[in-house]
């Protein structure tokens, strides 16, 4: 599909892959609904001038799945989260480090780039909490008293 991380976070590989979501639960519905309703099959039958029962058409199948048969043909899973920003910053590493097993010093390279960012958000959050590191507290200025 165009939009390879909703094909990743549902983990649909083939396609048509129709999801029903529904009270926050991910109901997939069969592939078989999709071998059945085949319109060059319903054609060739219609064509060929045999008497056999007309298959019901997609909608109504899709209509009665989402009405009535969801429970009992497929079963209710967790909606998968969306991914974090975490997980967008760390997907390129890891195809990174996969690449790296080739070739170790690529390996070592990532590992060193990984801490270096690691230590500067410790700096950044050490600096952050304990105030700048740089400038000292205001002094008090002392009163003098006249008599």
């Amino acid at each position: 599909s165009e939009n390879v991380a909703v094909c990743q976070r549902f983990s649909v590989s083939k396609l048509p892959a129709l999801m029903y979501l529904h009270k926050k639960r991910l109901y997939m519905v069969p592939p078989e609904t999709f071998h059945a309703l085949r319109d060059d099959d319903n054609d060739e039958a219609s064509s060929s001038g045999e008497d056999t029962p007309a298959s019901p058409s997609l909608a109504t199948v899709l209509k009665s799945f989402v009405l009535e048969d969801y429970a009992k043909l497929s079963e209710a899973q967790p909606i998968p989260d969306p991914p974090s920003m975490m997980d967008a910053v760390m997907e390129p590493l890891y195809e990174l480090y996969e690449a790296g097993k080739e070739t170790p010093l690529l390996g070592f390279a990532i590992l060193l780039m990984t801490f270096m960012l690691f230590f500067t958000v410790l700096v950044l959050v050490y600096t952050l909490v304990s105030g700048s590191v740089f400038s000292e507290p205001p002094k008090a200025k002392a009163k003098s008293k006249k008599n």
